[in-house]
């Protein structure tokens, strides 16, 4: 038996409870907290709440999205400027002037090619896939000049070095369709 406190003190109480029951609004008869009346007003918001998780969800897988393309196309600028730097690098022409001549002695383009592929292996040991670009271009240089043997070498490191960077099957498959 409930004690006399517990109870509705009229029916038209017990009648008003029973009308905020099926309301969804808190009942007088059930213990009043935070999260009993949170519950009770999601209930009966539920089409305004669902619609405001749906809003929320989709803001935040946007900024996940975003921010992971923003870190892609870092990442891109980071290897085109390296890249760059090393083009510089590479075609900056050494001289070696007479006083009286001012002429530049030059490589063959065999050799400079060689020298480009080397600064490659030195300059990107850590970094393999800009490694598996440059060879790339170099691989196709060789093969344009008709060095068929310097272009299938420095293909295998192009795909030694893609392996190395977990490029993707099409990237890898990219490269051996090359070496065929």
């Amino acid at each position: 038996k409930l004690e006399p406190s517990g109870r509705h003190r009229s029916a038209d109480a017990l009648a008003d409870d029973w009308q905020n029951w099926l309301e969804n609004k808190p009942v007088s008869a059930l213990p009043d907290g935070l999260v009993y009346r949170l519950g009770k007003a999601a209930r009966r918001h539920w089409v305004g709440l669902a619609a405001t998780v749906g809003v929320l969800c989709a803001i935040l897988v946007g900024a996940t999205v975003a921010g992971l393309q923003a870190q892609k196309a870092t990442r891109a600028l980071q290897k085109e400027q390296l890249v760059r730097s090393f083009v510089s690098d590479v075609f900056k022409v050494k001289t070696n002037a007479t006083a009286s001549s001012g002429e530049i002695q030059s490589a063959s383009t065999d050799d400079f090619l060689q020298h480009t592929a080397k600064l490659v292996h030195e300059r990107f040991a850590d970094q393999p896939a800009v490694q598996a670009d440059l060879y790339g271009v170099v691989t196709k240089i060789f093969y344009d000049m008709g060095a068929t043997r310097l272009a299938r070498e420095y293909g295998g490191r192009q795909l030694e070095a893609a392996v190395a960077s977990n490029a993707g099957p099409e990237e890898q498959a990219q490269v051996l369709l090359s070496l065929a």
